[in-house]
């Protein structure tokens, strides 16, 4: 889903953004940020036990995504669990033009599958106007 919903009672440098990762897939559709960074993730009532991570591309093509790293080299992965919101620190506040969320094991970003439709909720801040 392509539309960016500012989220009702907040202040106006919050965003929601809701991506699914299909049954029997490990990937989201890929999205636009807009130029928002990424703060935070409402997870659904029902996962398939694994962590986030997150694949990125500059130019919207979804065949050009790649795996996220830090700055440490570590692959960047986000450990979840269902009914969950998951904070990010200002410092791992993620800017990336386009995003993939992806479901994968928290130590080799190893693909796992979701049983069903996954819809999370992402929530993006503006930084910069």
């Amino acid at each position: 889903m392509d539309v960016q919903n500012q989220i009702p009672g907040w202040p106006a440098n919050l965003w929601l953004q809701k991506v699914t990762i299909p049954a029997g897939a490990s990937k989201s559709e890929l999205l636009n940020t807009q130029g928002r960074g990424l703060v935070g993730i409402y997870m659904p009532a029902a996962w398939t036990a694994a962590a986030i991570g997150y694949e990125a591309c500059w130019d919207g093509n979804p065949n050009d995504t790649e795996v996220v790293y830090d700055a440490g080299a570590n692959i960047q992965t986000t450990p979840v669990d269902a009914l969950h919101y998951v904070a990010f620190p200002m410092t791992s506040v993620a800017f990336i033009p386009y995003i993939k969320i992806c479901s994968v094991t928290i130590s080799t970003a190893t693909a796992v599958n979701q049983a069903a439709a996954r819809e999370i909720i992402l929530v993006f801040r503006n930084f910069l106007s």
